[in-house]
């Protein structure tokens, strides 16, 4: 399920610091683009982050 408006517009004003924020709507679910690199997705209003072994220990 893709993010809901309220929930895109909560995350654009969050992370707005970050760089420029775009959500793209991808296999169902919403794609968190900062300045065109995707850091996270959204299912059900609720914001996955994107790891791995370099970024696992910041989360």
């Amino acid at each position: 399920m893709v993010a809901s408006d309220s929930f895109a517009n909560f995350l654009h004003e969050g992370l707005a610091p970050l760089g420029r924020v775009t959500l793209r709507r991808k296999f169902g679910k919403t794609g968190v683009l900062c300045d065109g690199l995707m850091l996270a997705m959204v299912t059900q209003d609720e914001l996955y982050f994107r790891v791995d072994d370099g970024n696992r220990a910041a989360v």
